[in-house]
This record gives structure tokens, sequence and C-alpha cells, in this order.
């Protein structure tokens, strides 16, 4: 197994009078991933929580790369990139596509649940 290794750091910056965490994954000089989140009005537990998430999801990103995975999914976040998701509601699969195509499909039940995970993120933000 070869390993590689990525650096994570850290920036936070002031834009349009709102605070922004900057989480940027490199490989040598090279930028592999950037992450930025609106952390204005977020306690230091809660910076550090998506800190952690965003190097989680790095890493998920990674192992997922070129192989057949099938995943259930409690955060949609977690499957976001991957090349097929499957909707499945009561035993039977009722969309299917990638996040962008699922997304696009008007009253879709992918977009509905999406739109209310990341709704309810930022009122608890």
């Amino acid at each position: 197994m070869t390993q590689i290794s990525i650096r994570i750091e850290y920036n936070t910056f002031e834009e349009d009078d709102e605070k922004i965490l900057e989480i940027r994954f490199l490989r040598g000089n090279v930028l592999l991933h950037n992450v930025f989140y609106n952390i204005d009005g977020l306690s230091e537990d809660e910076q550090d929580k998506l800190k952690a998430e965003a190097v989680v999801q790095k890493a998920i990103d990674n192992l997922m790369k070129d192989k057949t995975v099938f995943v259930i999914a409690h955060r949609l976040s977690t499957i976001r990139n991957a090349d097929k998701i499957a909707v499945i509601n009561e035993g039977e699969l009722v969309e299917l596509g990638n996040h962008n195509e699922l997304m696009s499909i008007e009253n879709g039940q992918y977009k509905a649940l999406y739109e209310m995970q990341f709704k309810k993120q930022e009122v608890n933000n």
C-alpha cells in the first residue's frame, strides 16, 4: 500500500463583514482541494467540528476514488461526489443519478432531503 502525505492548513479571514474559514488540502506545494465555510457567529467548538468534518470527507473521497462503493448515508454531504446516487423509498428505486442530476429534478426526493438537511444546518449554525 502506498502512503501519500497530505498537509492540511486552516486560515480565517474577513470578507464582506463575514468571518470565513478556509481549509486547504495540499500535497507538497500543490493545492488538492479547498473548502470555505462562513463561520460568522460560530463558537470555537463549532469551528473545530467543521474542520474535522472536512478532513473526514476528504479522506472518504480519497478512499472511494476509482472504486465501486455502496454507501448508506445519513449525511448527504457524504455522497455528494458519488458518480451515481440511488434514492430508495419504501424498497423502491425512485431516483438515480449524480448529485447535480438529482438536484435538477423538480420536486425530487433527493433534492428535498438535501435542501432540508442543509437548511437545518444553517439554522443550527
